[in-house]
């Protein structure tokens, strides 16, 4: 019985009546895409093959054979690249989505809530307040998976998205923008917490930590079948 360790010691596989196994050293953290180098010795190359690709499967990975050298005529030497699962924000279902964040966000209590946000309307077609209590950690969430899908983004932008059917009575209903000053502070949040970052041409962006983290979470949501 041997074992291979991968993302920094974090995957652990039992592997039974295989040829020796050694270390696989990788780059990619948290189920990112990235590359996995083994390195054994076998005596049929075929059956090796084979083995290895019907446990690749059951990993959910898809494995390439990319050097093949005998060493001997009875010791083979390979190289294998595997691709493992890679779990983004586009693979999960988006309200579940949302609501993990806002969960995370508000866990973290690192994110930066106004003072007026238990009083304010979201816009003027609104008549009330939201009821929700944590509303402003939805919306952080909703504009940071919105920065996931497009970028860059301004506040205008956000104020169009959030924006909903304005009542009048009697007289023909019309489209009315959301609250600019939310979406401008939810903004200047998410860049204190280094999720966005603005942009040269305009508006913001997802920043690298901001995607990093945001598919971190996304991978809890999918966790892969276990074994």
């Amino acid at each position: 019985m041997h074992t291979v360790t991968g993302w920094n010691g974090q995957l652990k596989i039992l592997i039974r009546n295989r040829g020796p196994i050694g270390t696989a050293n990788s780059d990619c953290l948290n189920n990112r895409e990235g590359s996995f180098y083994l390195r054994g010795e076998m005596r049929r190359s075929t059956r090796l093959q084979y083995r290895d690709a019907k446990f690749f499967e059951r990993l959910r990975c898809r494995g390439n054979y990319l050097l093949a050298k005998f060493v001997n005529p009875i010791s083979l030497f390979f190289l294998i690249a595997i691709k493992m699962p890679s779990v983004t924000v586009k693979d999960v279902n988006q309200m579940q989505f949302v609501k993990a964040l806002s969960a995370h966000l508000k866990k973290t209590g690192k994110l930066k809530v106004p003072e007026w946000v238990d009083v304010v309307k979201t816009g003027v077609y609104k008549e009330l307040a939201p009821y929700d209590e944590d509303w402003f950690y939805t919306r952080c969430a909703s504009i940071a998976r919105r920065l996931y899908m497009r970028s860059p983004v301004g506040v205008k932008t956000f104020a169009k998205v959030f924006g909903g059917k304005y009542r009048r009575g009697t007289r023909p209903s019309k489209f009315c923008r959301g609250s600019r000053n939310i979406a401008r502070k939810a903004l200047q949040a998410l860049e204190a917490l280094k999720i966005a970052e603005p942009d040269s041409n305009g508006g913001r962006k997802l920043s690298n930590i901001g995607r990093r983290d945001l598919d971190r979470i996304a991978s809890q949501l999918k966790k892969p079948t276990p074994l």
